[in-house]
Formats: structure tokens, C-alpha cells, sequence
């Protein structure tokens, strides 16, 4: 019972839960960092090009490797081809309102609602508790995607630089998320 406790108490306040979608992976690196991914079609994988590393793994450090075929760091996008199945539908507009963002935490999949609370021709800000290890994450807006977890923007007042072209955002409080738009995601894997 004491177990059972704990556990809904740790799980529970996190929001961890089990995905049904198993297009959502888990992607380690050599030196034992870990972000997250997703199939976007058979064979191939989207993540954060920040994530990069010279060793990839699928799902854990000892798990299948992984083969960078695409990279950019400006857009901070990165294709990896793996022995993987599946794909995701990609939304042809962003909607002013509530997401769900699957990610790998601490190695456990985690599924956090979160807001929109800006939209812009480059980017996406989400209002979102994520933690580490979202980086690189779909988010998916009435099930399709509507844009890949880039960086995080923590408390503060000043300006923050935010994304690929560098605009700026006066962040006052809260929790921000940069996510790169399914347009730009769409135009990338082509």
C-alpha cells in the first residue's frame, strides 16, 4: 500500500504516464545526456540539433544507434534514420489554446498539458511546466503536431533571444517554451 502511495504521489504530481503514441522516442547521447524525438515517418526520426552528439542511441546508451542524416543548428533540427515504424500528421495551423507535449524526463515519458500564448512567422511560445529531456519533443495540438520543443526560457525580465532568426520576446514570469513550427519543421524533412 505504502508503494502504491508513493507511487501515485511521484507519477501523479509529475504527469507521467504511458504514451499511445509510440511514435514518441527516447534518444541518448554518448556522454549519457538524453532529449527526446519522434517518428516522423518509417526509418526516420525528428529531434533538436542541439541534442547532437557523435554517438546516438535509440531508447538507451546500450540501445540500436542512430545515423545523423540532417542537421542544422540554426534551426535547430536534426534528422536521424533508425529501425523505427510509424509517422505523425503535421497541423496546417496553430490554434490559440491548450497542447499536449509527450517528452522523455529523467527517462520517463512524460505527457504535460501546456498553453500557446504566442505565435509568431518563426516560432511557437508555450506556456508549459516541460523539464529536461523535452528538447526535441512534438507537441501535438487536436492530434496532429504543431511544432518540435527547441529551448526553454526560464524566469526573468529581461530580453531573451529566442530561435532561429534571434527575435527577441520581454518575458516577465513563468515558464516558456520555444517550439519550432510544423511549417518549418515540414519545409526541413523535404
Amino acid at each position: 500500500m505504502r508503494n502504491a502511495l508513493l507511487a501515485f504521489l511521484i507519477f501523479g504530481i509529475c504527469g507521467i504516464a504511458y504514451s499511445a503514441n509510440p511514435n514518441v522516442v527516447l534518444i541518448v547521447t554518448g556522454n549519457d545526456h538524453a532529449g527526446t524525438g519522434f517518428v516522423y515517418k518509417d526509418g526516420y526520426i525528428l529531434t533538436a540539433a542541439h541534442l547532437y552528439h557523435k554517438k546516438l542511441y535509440l531508447g538507451k546508451k546500450d540501445g540500436p544507434k542512430l545515423e545523423v542524416v540532417k542537421r542544422d543548428e540554426k534551426l535547430d533540427l536534426m534528422i536521424l534514420k533508425g529501425d523505427v515504424k510509424g509517422s505523425v500528421k503535421f497541423a496546417d495551423a496553430v490554434l490559440d489554446g491548450e497542447t499536449l507535449t509527450e517528452s522523455y524526463t529523467l527517462g520517463f515519458l512524460t505527457i504535460i498539458h501546456g498553453r500557446v500564448c504566442a505565435i509568431f512567422e518563426n516560432g511557437i511560445l508555450l506556456d508549459s511546466n516541460l523539464m529536461h529531456g523535452s528538447s526535441g519533443a512534438p507537441v501535438f495540438q487536436n492530434g496532429k503536431v504543431i511544432g518540435l520543443v527547441s529551448r526553454f526560457v526560464v524566469d526573468g525580465q529581461e530580453q531573451v533571444i529566442l530561435g532561429p532568426t534571434m527575435f527577441k520576446v520581454p518575458l516577465i514570469f513563468g515558464r516558456f517554451i520555444y517550439l519550432i513550427p510544423a511549417k518549418t519543421i515540414q519545409e526541413f524533412i523535404q
